[in-house]
């Protein structure tokens, strides 16, 4: 049964939340239900981005969530083909490359969850003795990224929702951000919107 209870979006009148849930099922997918018009849901955009939604309590869980309180450092990059991106997002493909690598400079590790073009285009800008994990549900994502040369890619095909919900189960609270040992700043999220 879905539980439709856990939403993670509170109704404002600043964000434009109105008739939205977000609901976990038992299978670890996600079931998104719009009851509204897209001005309704862009709510992130009419609050002036991610990390003003986190301050404002409007965003209350998730990756952003975490990466944003954790100041884990992050890059959105844009694509051509968006059409009403996030504040947060960087359009300019150049400075956005110039981003990434500015952020992965001293990455040890990399994290890419369910982004494919990204993924590819990050993993090709890594040295080889990085350490990645490459996390999508299509199993295409894994072998393509191996393809072009990001052979260090350990790949893990499963829904992204349920992988992050297991990880944090494996680390739990002592070491997990936020627990009594803070995360070393030596991993970053990467991340788009891949179509």
């Amino acid at each position: 049964a879905i539980d439709t209870t856990s939403t993670v979006l509170t109704a404002s009148d600043t964000s434009g939340v109105a008739g939205v849930k977000i609901s976990g099922a038992s299978s670890g997918t996600y079931t998104f239900i719009d009851n509204g018009s897209d001005a309704e849901i862009n709510f992130i955009c009419g609050v002036g981005g991610l990390g003003e939604a986190v301050r404002q309590g409007t965003l209350r869980s998730g990756l952003m969530h975490e990466v944003i309180t954790q100041q884990v450092p992050y890059v959105l990059a844009g694509s051509i083909r968006d059409d009403g991106p996030l504040p947060d997002t960087v359009m300019d493909l150049i400075e956005a490359q110039a981003r990434y690598a500015e952020i992965l400079r001293d990455a040890k590790m990399v994290l890419m969850l369910s982004s494919m073009l990204h993924s590819i285009g990050v993993g090709n800008m890594l040295p080889a003795w990085v350490r990645v994990v490459c996390v999508d549900i299509n199993p295409a994502v894994v072998t393509k990224l191996g393809d072009r040369g990001s052979s260090q890619t350990a790949g893990i095909v499963t829904d992204v929702g349920l992988f992050l919900h297991q990880l944090a189960a494996q680390i739990g609270d002592a070491i997990a951000p936020g627990g009594t040992r803070a995360a070393a700043p030596d991993a970053v999220a990467t991340g788009g919107h891949d179509a």
